[in-house]
């Protein structure tokens, strides 16, 4: 069940990664640069899902190439329903 459909009393917890940086923008990462700018839009969600994050602020610098890749990878992953998937809110 998606956590926005349910009703509930009180204060709700969200994890949020308020500053992210996809492969897109030059600083991503660290350690070796050419093995990981390799990495696709879909596993680059799964990350954040696995670490149960629901919320992620996408900040790359000068830079906005990965939002369509991202949002394109999510729709994918829910419709078919694929394993590990849950529900996380993109913002660019």
């Amino acid at each position: 069940m998606n956590t926005l459909d349910m009703n509930w009393i009180g204060a709700k917890w969200w994890k949020f990664d308020f500053h992210t940086h996809t492969p897109a923008s030059d600083d991503y990462g660290k350690g070796n640069q050419e093995q990981l700018k390799k990495i696709t839009p879909k596993e680059w969600l799964l990350n954040f899902m696995k670490a149960e994050i629901d919320c992620v602020a996408i900040t790359d610098h000068n830079s906005g190439d990965w939002i369509d890749s991202l949002k394109s990878a999510y729709l994918e992953m829910k419709e078919a329903n694929e394993t590990n998937f849950r529900e996380i809110h993109l913002f660019p």
